[in-house]
């Protein structure tokens, strides 16, 4: 709540300011006008919007980090600016906005009436100063929402446990919950039968240490190829999906890269695991979907064990966007499992 009042009053302080700035000084004001904007609270802050809640944090699970975009002192803090880009804006305007304000001020005190060419070079600077934190601002979002979308490594093979879920679009939220009460390993032989009678061919195992495995399998479609993959883990965390990913790019190089290519891959994923954990609910299980990249779809589905078992399928992020194929293979999901469709509505 202080925050919040501390916000506003800081904004209606800039706002009268713009208005005295434009007021006195006319089109060099409002030049400089444009450069304070890069020093207002939050407004370099990503995750001040909804749909970019990771875009601050300080470690791999934000894509703007793993690329490389974030300086190497970020702290966190509202004023300066965490990605390097706009730091680096907001540097540029610190010298020239202290010869503006000395410029207007001189023109104030003295009577001293506007110098032609100094105006021009103050507006073309500040306002193509602007512009250009405008662009690198949409092009961190647009870095950002693409690779929520699809990953793909060095080797170019695409990484489907990478970056898997964000907060959902604007009214299209429709998860999927319920209890769901199933030992693992009789899942495990009922969903390796269900997919021996409907056509998925190629099992591989994968197992891990105490336990834990993969099952992966694949379908060959005329549209495309649908994998299914079974996972079993004890917890939740980023250095388990960085494996799952590696377990994946190895099934590609088996019975993927070197067969004919398709135009469209899509993957279930039914990912069970034993304990509840905080990064398992801020990553997966909070109020967030997955987004669709034309061609690679996603359906990621959680079953926890520990305390009251549950299923989880995660939500699509546009119903217009991918919504056809997050459909079909939800069905698919809910068939292999023996569940209805019609739960979902309830």
């Amino acid at each position: 709540m202080i925050f919040y009042i501390v916000f506003l009053g800081m904004l209606v302080v800039f706002l009268g300011a713009i208005v005295i700035l434009v007021g006195y000084f006319g089109t060099v004001g409002g030049a400089a006008a444009s450069a304070l904007v890069l020093w207002l609270p939050g407004i370099n802050q990503l995750s001040e919007r909804t749909h970019y809640s990771m875009a601050d944090e300080l470690n791999n699970s934000n894509p703007l980090y793993a690329r490389g975009f974030m300086r190497k002192n970020a702290s966190g803090k509202a004023v300066w600016a965490d990605l390097r880009g706009l730091y680096y804006c907001q540097k540029a305007t610190i010298l020239p906005l202290c010869c503006a304000c000395i410029y207007m001020l001189y023109i104030y005190f003295h009577d001293f009436g506007h110098v032609f060419w100094i105006d021009i070079i103050f507006i073309i600077y500040f306002w193509g100063l602007f512009l250009v934190w405008m662009v690198l601002r949409s092009y961190y979002c647009c870095c950002y929402n693409r690779d929520f979308r699809y990953v793909k490594g060095k080797n170019g093979i695409w990484k489907p446990f990478s970056y898997i879920a964000k907060p959902p679009n604007w009214g299209s939220y429709k998860p999927f919950h319920c209890k769901y009460q199933i030992d693992y390993e009789e899942m495990k032989v009922s969903l390796i039968k269900e997919c021996k009678q409907n056509g998925y061919r190629f099992p591989e195992e994968y197992l891990m240490e105490d336990g834990q495995e993969a099952l992966l399998f694949m379908r060959e479609e005329e549209e495309g190829n649908l994998f299914f993959e079974l996972i079993h883990i004890k917890e939740y965390s980023d250095e388990w999906m960085e494996k799952l990913n590696e377990i994946f790019v190895d099934y590609w190089k088996k019975y993927v890269e070197n067969s004919e290519k398709k135009d469209s891959y899509g993957i279930i994923f039914l990912l069970c695991i034993d304990e509840y954990n905080t990064p398992l609910r801020k990553r997966l299980l909070s109020v967030l979907s997955v987004d669709q990249a034309k061609g690679r779809y996603r359906l990621p589905a959680i079953l926890v064990y520990s305390e009251h078992s549950s299923l989880d399928i995660l939500a699509n992020y546009r119903e217009w966007h991918g919504g056809k194929m997050y459909r079909k293979m939800r069905k698919e999901l809910l068939r292999m499992l023996g569940m209805s469709q019609r739960i979902i509505s309830m």
